[in-house]
């Protein structure tokens, strides 16, 4: 079907490299169960290419722009591209083992126009395992000010349930290159900050958020720690309490433990068993 000449609301921007079929596939039906209908679908596919075609082709959705690079290039290299490629003022961060909730762009589309000082607006995760079986929740600050806090210790924004300006990314130049390209969100929305954009998460769920043992979330840990703390000293420091120094060294620590092990302690610590306003 072919693309309709006028740019969407938003643009969907995925990065893809060696996609699991079934897992992506249930990406796909999540954009294309979205309630909020005025989007394209970006994905950057890196070699070896997968099943992204086949799924795509049996997905139904209009807008989708499907660019395979003759190469592999870093991951903020993928997703600058992904930008490049993109026509939407909005910018919807999705990975490709993720599944949007059904009002996920509804919800941040409204939030972003009745609050036009806002940048940046992510949002609560139900985290999953490989089979779709929930693990807990994950609920960030909502309000700028207590956001600005917690990302001297931690990333206070989930990328993949991250819906941005484009006007805001393209002021600070988009993703750079950092360290061990392992947290180049956590650097981007550092910059973005400290330029002066304001950020906010919702208090609903948004995304499915899964953890798998061929993720990147699990491969990566070590270097994300190490550029966890990267971030931090290029950004932070001059801001830390007696507490943001106890967390780093804690973090340094972390990186002499089995990976397994501090991903494991890392979800007990975070995740909650019900979404937040239940019951519980």
């Amino acid at each position: 079907m072919p693309i309709p000449s006028e740019a969407p609301a938003v643009s969907i921007l995925t990065k893809v490299r060696h996609a699991v079929p079934e897992l992506f596939a249930a990406t796909a039906r999540s954009v294309a169960a979205q309630t909020f209908t005025d989007f394209e679908w970006v994905i950057l596919e890196s070699p070896p290419y997968g099943c992204v075609a086949e799924v795509l082709a049996n997905s139904g959705l209009p807008r989708v722009r499907h660019v395979r690079l003759p190469d592999a290039p870093t991951l903020a290299a993928g997703r600058n591209a992904a930008v490049a490629a993109s026509r939407g003022a909005l910018l919807a961060i999705l990975d490709a083992d993720d599944e949007c909730a059904p009002t996920r762009l509804a919800s941040q589309v409204a939030f972003l126009a009745a609050h036009p000082e806002i940048a940046v607006v992510g949002g609560v995760l139900q985290v999953i395992d490989d089979a779709g079986r929930g693990l807990g929740y994950r609920a960030y600050p909502n309000e700028h000010e207590a956001i600005a806090v917690a990302m001297r210790r931690h990333n206070a924004m989930a990328q993949p349930a991250v819906m941005l300006r484009r006007s805001a990314f393209e002021a600070v130049g988009g993703y750079r290159e950092y360290g061990e390209g392992a947290c180049e969100d956590y650097e981007l929305w550092s910059r973005l900050m400290q330029n002066g954009h304001r950020f906010a998460n919702l208090r609903e769920v948004v995304l499915r958020y899964r953890i798998h043992p061929g993720g990147n979330k699990t491969q990566r840990m070590r270097a994300t720690l190490r550029d966890t703390l990267r971030v931090k000293r290029e950004y932070w420091r001059a801001q830390f309490t007696l507490g943001d120094h106890c967390r780093a060294l804690g973090e340094r620590v972390l990186l002499n433990l089995p990976a397994s092990w501090v991903l494991g302690t890392f979800l007990r610590r975070t995740l909650r068993s019900s979404p937040p306003g239940s019951n519980e």
